[in-house]
């Protein structure tokens, strides 16, 4: 039985709601699974907590794994805990209400929700453009798509929240890579979603500007010999930020290059980025600009200075019998 822990519940003819459900989530989550908070909500508040999913489904008139969902979705938000789900498989489990600031998103997994094909099939009866996007999406792959495809496809829609024109731009973008298992695309759609693309407009920005990055990386690792093998992700970060934050062409890298294996003996993206930050930092964009005397001035010399040579003078005079004045 799902049992909904709140503390110190009363009897009150208003219930309170997280200030967070309201600013942050709104506008974007799904609106069934706002039902399902907002109800199972009033009910703790009523001191009615034996409650299952089935009742909750039943009394909102949903499938019983958009309750799941649901709490699935809110737990990962941070707004709800879940300690003993152990998987889709068991519908029942505890969950508490948590009213101070979502902090428990950063502990809790991302788990993203399962449906059920009954569900998944009224969702493309209401909406003929969702519909449509499985038969697209079957002709960009060339395939029949599975069970565990369908449930993929419609994660996209309905978890990542990305618009349908967006999904079909992401398969396509995908299948043009060679990446066809929906594992992958759902790997890039997190990152999608993540960047905040939700039209086909800032899809294609995006493409444009990952091929762009792809393309100067690999001119990078041509330029410095390292061919053997894939850059990695502390690799890629770096070279990301000789692209985009330092402006850095490939003429500056191989400089970088050339000075680290002078310094060290050896490739090291740590060293390289110690000198490009450093002519960033200078203004250098340029190999030209490399020849400018960046170094301090010297200092003057001083009195003392001028003091010692002549005492070295004396000394030296003085070996041979000659003696001169200061």
């Amino acid at each position: 039985m799902l049992h909904i822990q709140k503390e110190e519940i009363s009897q009150f003819r208003s219930f309170q709601v997280p200030n967070a459900l309201v600013d942050q989530f709104l506008s974007d989550a799904n609106p069934a699974h706002i039902a399902v908070y907002l109800y199972s909500l009033r009910q703790a508040y009523s001191g009615n907590c034996d409650l299952s999913n089935a009742n909750i489904a039943s009394a909102l008139n949903v499938d019983e794994t958009v309750v799941v969902n649901a709490f699935l979705y809110f737990a990962s938000k941070g707004l709800v805990q879940i300690p003993n789900f152990t998987g889709m498989e068991h519908t029942d489990f505890d969950v508490k209400f948590c009213f101070d600031a979502p902090s428990v998103a950063a502990h809790e997994p991302q788990r993203r929700p399962s449906y059920q094909r009954t569900e998944i099939a009224r969702h493309l009866e209401e909406n003929p453009k969702l519909a449509q996007m499985y038969h697209v999406v079957r002709d960009l792959l060339g395939k029949n798509l599975g069970s565990s495809d369908i449930n993929i496809l419609y994660s996209l829609y309905d978890w990542y929240g990305l618009p349908v024109e967006v999904i079909l731009v992401l398969v396509e973008h995908c299948v043009s890579k060679g990446k066809k298992g929906m594992k992958r695309i759902e790997a890039e759609a997190g990152k999608w979603a993540d960047a905040g693309i939700d039209t086909v407009c800032k899809a294609q920005e995006y493409i444009q500007q990952q091929e762009a990055f792809l393309s100067y990386a690999n001119q990078v690792l041509q330029a410095i010999g390292l061919t053997s093998r894939k850059p990695s992700a502390k690799e890629l970060a770096y070279m990301r930020t000789w692209n985009e934050e330092y402006h850095m062409d490939i003429p500056m890298v191989e400089a970088a290059y050339e000075r680290t294996v002078n310094h060290t003996g050896k490739l090291s993206f740590a060293y390289m980025n110690t000198i490009l930050a450093s002519w960033h930092a200078q203004g250098i964009q340029h190999p030209t600009d490399l020849t400018r005397d960046v170094r301090p001035a010297p200092k003057r010399e001083t009195a003392y200075q001028g003091l010692e040579d002549k005492l070295m003078e004396r000394r030296v005079l003085g070996k041979g019998g000659n003696m001169h004045g200061i």
